[in-house]
């Protein structure tokens, strides 16, 4: 979600499970957007969130060698922080879907860091 345009769709396709782990991080913005009530809905409409890539990427873990760090660096410049809706519309099917996630969403802008702390945890 640190990209400009979103895809318009993923697909995750198990070809070996293991016996335990595994977790892939996935969910539904479809399923999460349908299972919350009409006043919060409301309430998420128009605002907008920040994505960012250093946010999964932080610095310290791409230092080991200047090579790496500088890498680090030419990503972070190619990867700025975007703000997109916090509601998507899929183009295709027209179902409205949450856009925020754990591993790229630090903020929702038109809060409060407290109230933006409430929502997205």
């Amino acid at each position: 979600t640190f990209i400009d345009t979103p895809p318009a769709g993923a697909i995750l396709a198990a070809k070996e499970l293991p016996m335990t782990g595994g977790d892939t991080l996935w969910t539904s913005g479809i399923a999460a957007w349908e299972a919350l009530s009409e006043p919060f809905r409301q309430l998420l409409s128009g605002l907008h969130a920040e994505h960012d890539f250093r946010k999964s990427f932080q610095e310290y873990k791409y230092n080991k060698t200047e090579a790496e760090h500088r890498r680090w660096q030419e990503a972070v410049a190619k990867h700025p922080p975007l703000l997109h809706p916090v509601v998507r519309t899929h183009p295709v099917t027209g179902k409205q879907a949450l856009f925020v996630n754990e591993g790229f969403t630090t903020r929702i802008v038109e809060v409060s860091e407290k109230e933006s702390a409430a929502l997205l945890n």
